[in-house]
Parts: C-alpha cells; sequence; structure tokens
C-alpha cells in the first residue's frame, strides 16, 4: 500500500502539493518485527518460495522483479450498473478482447494478434514495439522478403489501445466537435502530427468494419492547443509498413490507480474484432491495394 500523508499533517495538499517520486510514494510492504536487523529482502523471497513448493529443489534467489499493482478485483458500479471500474484496463481491456476474438473465431485468412509490453515507458524493450520481435516472427512466416512486404500491403493493423473519453467535469479539455462517450462504442482515433498512425483509407475500412458488426464508433481528434499522447500504432506502421488504423475503448482516469470505461464498450470492440477477423479477404484488399 502507498497511503498519503493525511491532509491534517499537510494543509496545502490541495494547493501548494507536489509528489516526490523518491520521498512520497515508497511502498509499504510489510512490518518488521525485528527492528535490531535490517530485512534481508533475498531471504525474504527464499522462505516464501520454500512455503509455496516446498518439493522444489533447494537453490538460492539471484535476482527479482517485483511489480506493484491494484489487486481489488474490477467492479460494476453507476446507478444501473453501466460503468466498470478497475485496475490497468488500458490496456488490459484490449487485449483481452483481442484474445477472446482471435480464439473463437475461424478467420478467412492469416490473422494475429501482437501483445506488446512496455508502451507506457517508450516500448524499448526486447518485448516492446520499438523491439525486433514482431518483425523477426513475420521474416520467419514469411522468408520472402518480396512475399512479405506484398502481404504486408494487403493487410491491416489495427492498434487497439484505450482511447480518452471526454470527462463530464472537464469538457473543455476536448475538441468541441469530438466529444467521445462511454458505452458509444469504439474509438477512431487522427491525428496530423503522426501520433496515431490512422489515415482516411484505414479509418474508412474500420468504418466498414463497425458497419458490417452493426456497432456504433466515434471519433476523436485532439485539441489544437494541446499536446496529443500516442500508441504504438506508429511504431509498428513504420518499422513493417502494414497500414493501421488506431482505435480504443473510451475511458475515464487513464492511468489512475483505478480506470472507468462504459460496461458496453467491451462488448461493442469485441464485435468489431470478431467481425474484422472473419472478414472477406477483399474487404481489406480492396481499399488497401
Amino acid at each position: 500500500t502507498i497511503p498519503s500523508l493525511a491532509i491534517h499533517l499537510d494543509r496545502e495538499a490541495n494547493t501548494k502539493r507536489a509528489i516526490n517520486k523518491q520521498t512520497d510514494i515508497t511502498p509499504i510492504f510489510l512490518l518488521d518485527h525485528n527492528n535490531d536487523q535490517e530485512l534481508d529482502f533475498y531471504q525474504f523471497i527464499h522462505k516464501q518460495l520454500q512455503h509455496e513448493y516446498p518439493q522444489a529443489k533447494k537453490g538460492s534467489v539471484l535476482d527479482f522483479d517485483l511489480f506493484l499493482y491494484d489487486t481489488q478485483p474490477p467492479a460494476q458500479i453507476g446507478y444501473n450498473q453501466e460503468f466498470i471500474c478497475g485496475s490497468r484496463l488500458d490496456n488490459l481491456l484490449s487485449c483481452y478482447v483481442l484474445i477472446d476474438a482471435a480464439t473463437s473465431t475461424a478467420g478467412l485468412e492469416d490473422c494475429m494478434i501482437v501483445l506488446n509490453d512496455n508502451e507506457e515507458v517508450g516500448s524499448v524493450s526486447t518485448t516492446g514495439a520499438q523491439g525486433t520481435f514482431l518483425s523477426s516472427v513475420l521474416g520467419r512466416l514469411y522468408p520472402d522478403q518480396a512475399h512479405l512486404s506484398q502481404v504486408m500491403s494487403q493487410s491491416l493493423f489495427l492498434s487497439v489501445d484505450n482511447a480518452h473519453a471526454v470527462h463530464p467535469n472537464f469538457p473543455t479539455k476536448h475538441e468541441a466537435n469530438h466529444l467521445p462517450k462511454l458505452n458509444r462504442g469504439p474509438v477512431l482515433k487522427k491525428n496530423a502530427n503522426q501520433r496515431y498512425a490512422s489515415d482516411s483509407v484505414s479509418s474508412g475500412l474500420f468504418k466498414l468494419i463497425c458497419e458490417q458488426a452493426h456497432i456504433p464508433f466515434q471519433e476523436f481528434v485532439m485539441r489544437n492547443d494541446m499536446a496529443c499522447g500516442s500508441t504504438i500504432g506508429p511504431l509498428t506502421a513504420s518499422t513493417i509498413g502494414v497500414p493501421t488504423v488506431d482505435i480504443g475503448v473510451p475511458s475515464l482516469g487513464m492511468h489512475s490507480i483505478r480506470e472507468t470505461v462504459g460496461h458496453l464498450d467491451g462488448w461493442f470492440l469485441l464485435e468489431a474484432m470478431n467481425t474484422f477477423f472473419q472478414a472477406e479477404p477483399d474487404l481489406i484488399r480492396c481499399v488497401t491495394k
């Protein structure tokens, strides 16, 4: 847990408070009842592993990865239970939908999903979008470079990452003519500075997919006087040369410990992905060739 300092002890918290990442958000992991001796975390992990796996061979802990995240399950909230509130909905919700769609439909053409890690810290890793993993896999699937280039030009890449729904308390943070709302369908994201990879061709194709799936969709562009976030869409599109469209479920409170989405939007996205994976090949080729 990372409890904040009680406002009684910091009366300027709502006016002048700034969070110091080094001193203010150190987690409280456990209580050390042996105050005279510093906790050996390696020894602590070793004891935990021995307890969990008593039949395992004896060994030593060389190193570890430690991740801290909210363990409270997601919950449906709202008067009509129309919202889902949970941690890391950006972007585990998209990952769940893609896995469900890819494993429950029989596509007419080769289909692939890629769930990259480290997107929030720059994607520069062996498992990130700026790594060579995807290019390496595609190269082994299609050893002939000319054939691979042809396949990519006749394919469509959907970059699926949550979008910003308009916040009812802060409507001026959105462009007035583009106000995505919860439970109104997936959001098609566009940006002239290529922060999103969507263009008129890929956007038009996604609209056709939504039409065939009988689901609504929304469109988003950022205000001209505000900077825009990005996704791995432009990274992947530029690396493998595939037409790309950036889409995602609208959400509130992105990157907060508990994010909020509409209870229908995950289903809308699933219907779109099912339709995409089952689409006739000519639906894509007639637009991209």
